[in-house]
């Protein structure tokens, strides 16, 4: 996924603005949501990770990582 090569070379933006495309490809898909949830929280927007951890967690609430 691009999101991740900019993200191992530092570009938190370029990394979040390919997230939010695959997000809009497949909105609701929780591995996406986890993504950028962790990049909104990396960028000091913890509102906007929280959000997107709750969409996670609702498709896999045995996933102790998300609580």
């Amino acid at each position: 996924m691009l999101t991740n090569l900019y993200l191992a070379i530092g570009d938190t933006g370029q990394s979040i603005g390919y997230a939010r495309m695959a997000w809009g490809v497949a909105p609701g898909d929780p591995r996406i949501a986890l993504t950028l949830g962790l990049l909104y929280e990396r960028r000091g927007e913890p509102g906007a990770a929280r959000e997107l951890y709750l969409v996670a967690l609702d498709k896999y609430p045995d996933v102790i990582e998300l609580r």
